[in-house]
């Protein structure tokens, strides 16, 4: 293995870890949104048919893009992803619209699972208690914390899958160079792959056993 398969090793390094964290950091802020707005949307939260309509309308969304291969959605946001990037369809950059939109709806209904689980007089009881609706939203988030912490590990896990498929528009990552590497005879490179596949494992390990340790630190509180 040469130097140069060094440095090819960890631009893919910072190229995955900069999608996980920017495609993250998206689907947190996007997920829970949507996910709160599904449950206080939901027919035993309101009785408001316009409210109820809006959660029929936000719920068919989410199975939708849930449903579509991600390398399907790669190809149909095409014309969106060029808008978005300045035209730069391809590497790290291209790859992150389509990631983004692939994960947020996947982890938006687990947030709106997790908060559905929490035992429906909680929010009654501060609502008859005169709670606003920004304290009986922190109070529920404090609730579902563990299982939305959870949830979040299985979306960047099932992301750094999607990573791995964005080689299709030439994502770049680890996975791009790991693939780079095997196809070719040369014992070195191929060493070069295999440690390419190490660290994203690597990786994937790292982050379930840091969610694993900050849950149970949480619900030992």
């Amino acid at each position: 293995m040469t130097a140069y398969d060094i440095e090819l090793i960890k631009d893919g390094l910072l190229e995955t870890l900069y999608m996980i964290f920017i495609s993250t950091l998206f689907i947190l802020v996007f997920g829970l949104i949507i996910g709160f707005i599904l449950y206080f949307t939901h027919p035993d939260q309101t009785t408001n048919k316009y409210l109820r309509l809006l959660n029929q309308i936000l719920s068919a969304i989410v199975n939708i893009f849930r449903s579509i291969p991600f390398v399907i959605l790669i190809v149909i946001m095409i014309p969106v992803t060029l808008i978005l990037t300045n035209g730069q369809m391809l590497g790290s950059n291209g790859a992150l619209p389509p990631l983004i939109v692939s994960a947020t709806p996947f982890y938006a209904r687990i947030v709106y699972n997790a908060l559905l689980d929490i035992p429906k007089g909680r929010a009654e009881a501060l609502l008859a208690l005169g709670a606003s609706n920004l304290k009986i939203t922190s109070t529920l988030f404090r609730e579902a914390l563990p299982s939305l912490l959870s949830g979040l590990t299985v979306t960047i896990i099932t992301l750094i899958g999607f990573i791995s498929a964005a080689n299709a528009i030439g994502g770049g990552g680890l996975s791009d160079q790991a693939v780079i590497f095997l196809i070719h005879n040369g014992s070195s490179k191929q060493l070069a792959g295999y440690i390419s596949v190490a660290i994203i494992l690597l990786i994937v390990f790292m982050i379930q056993i840091s969610s694993d340790l900050l849950i149970k630190k949480i619900n030992h509180k």
